[in-house]
């Protein structure tokens, strides 16, 4: 679980009361005294538990080498090298921190996410300045849409694209309403649109495909040997395409967009991908040009506009806006 803040700024201290072990003598008393000078009230059997929090390995602790002198009642580190203030942040980059934490929250809800938050608040309970937001409330918020069936295989299909381990899963298609037994070669997980999908080599389509969590049942880790996806293929899939299924071969192609003057100001503020040109007539009128790999998610972001925007080009993606 990740630590509080009231927790950390109290390791905190305590940590710079053993570092001050030749001003003052560095005992439970002295850290209680500097807890309440800085505004914290605590008591004997808190400061013992953070000690003992403090001693824990990562990631619920930190790992401190803390050691306790009987017959002085002091507490040192048996490493004289070590403090958990070993980074200094400014209130800047703390508050710049502070805020990357609700990105972090919204997008790795995970094993991995718990991790990651708590290595970032570890560093965080290094600053020197405190974050200052005199405003009561956050500033920084970013929605957090409900959390979609599948999400709970994220940890495993993580491990399985890390130690290059296949997966067997049961797939429900929504078209065919029916399932069907996969086995996946997995590469990679990704985000688009705030749902989750992951990507790899299929024994059964004997070629690289994609499949979302949402529709994903019963995955299991298979003892076989690991089939790899070619470099480029993964490179298309990450960096050519607007979505996640490519239509017809999965080639890349020049799309030709025409969008309203209103939308195209939207899209020139927010482009739809790295590739993108955009071109105006007097009138305002923009033409849009994208070096990619028509998807269907690109189709049906068009379609969102309605008819102000369209696609001009290639011939057989405008019939297929039109005709399905």
């Amino acid at each position: 679980m990740p630590i509080n803040k009231n927790a950390l700024r109290r390791y905190q201290i305590i940590d710079h009361v053993i570092l001050q072990k030749d001003l003052h003598k560095p005992t439970i008393k002295r850290m209680i005294e500097v807890c309440e000078r800085e505004g914290l009230k605590v008591s004997k059997e808190t400061i013992s538990k953070d000690l003992g929090k403090m001693r824990q390995p990562r990631p619920a602790g930190l790992d401190a080498p803390i050691v306790f002198n009987f017959s002085t009642q002091e507490y040192y580190y048996e490493d004289d090298s070590f403090s958990i203030s070993g980074i200094r942040l400014t209130r800047e980059e703390s508050s710049l921190l502070q805020e990357s934490l609700v990105l972090i929250q919204c997008l790795l809800k995970t094993e991995l996410g718990d991790k990651l938050r708590h290595a970032m608040e570890k560093v965080l309970s290094t600053s020197i300045e405190e974050p200052e937001n005199t405003l009561g409330f956050p500033v920084l918020k970013t929605m957090e849409p409900p959390r979609s069936r599948g999400y709970e295989f994220m940890d495993l299909l993580l491990q399985a694209c890390r130690a290059r381990i296949p997966i067997s899963f049961v797939h429900y298609s929504y078209s065919k309403e029916a399932f069907k037994a996969v086995v996946l070669h997995p590469c990679l997980v990704r985000e688009f649109d705030n749902r989750w999908y992951v990507f790899g080599f299929s024994e059964g389509h004997n070629s690289a495909r994609c499949f979302g969590l949402d529709r994903m049942y019963e995955p299991v880790l298979l003892q076989r040997s690991f089939w790899n996806c070619e470099r480029a293929t993964i490179d298309n899939f990450l960096n050519h395409m607007y979505g996640v299924y490519p239509l017809r071969e999965g080639k890349t192609e020049t799309v030709i967009l025409q969008a309203s003057p209103l939308v195209t100001k939207i899209l020139s503020a927010n482009p739809i991908h790295d590739s993108q040109k955009v071109e105006k007539n007097l009138r305002g009128v923009g033409t849009i040009t994208l070096t990619i790999i028509p998807t269907m998610e690109l189709i049906q972001f068009v379609r969102s506009y309605g008819p102000e925007l369209r696609i001009i080009g290639p011939a057989w993606m405008a019939n297929y806006d039109k005709n399905t």
